[in-house]
């Protein structure tokens, strides 16, 4: 399978080059990010497509559905209220997830250092 990456590293990157740090971006795939990004934007704009339907919709969003079960599974209850509608609330628990991962198959002290240094702030400036 072809993996995107959102950008690239030189240092610590997993064994499939992916990095991941809390805050921002880091290095990530973009598969890694679909999700997160849609449920953010299905549920940010309900408001808003009740507003122009003026209340009614033919259809359910199944789609909207499906994917909230699939994330449901993967990390437990749905965010609800307003962060709901923010791509970081539905991503921290992915990122949290790879991110133990990743820290599983640093074993070396010099691969476990140069992970823990990459994730302190500032490090890509």
């Amino acid at each position: 399978m072809k993996s995107t990456y959102v950008s690239v590293t030189l240092c610590c990157a997993s064994s499939d080059g992916t990095f991941y740090r809390f805050g921002g971006l880091g290095i990530r795939r973009l598969s890694s990010l679909a999700l997160p990004v849609f449920l953010a934007s299905a549920t940010s704009t309900v408001v808003l497509q009740d507003k122009i339907l003026g209340g009614y919709q033919p259809l359910s969003d199944s789609l909207a559905k499906l994917l909230k079960s699939c994330w449901v599974a993967s990390y437990g209850p749905a965010p609800t209220g307003e962060t709901a509608s923010k791509q970081s609330t539905w991503d921290k628990p992915g990122i949290l997830a790879e991110s133990t991962a990743v820290d599983k198959t640093r074993t070396s002290p010099f691969k476990r250092a140069c992970l823990l240094a990459a994730r302190v702030p500032h490090s890509g400036d």
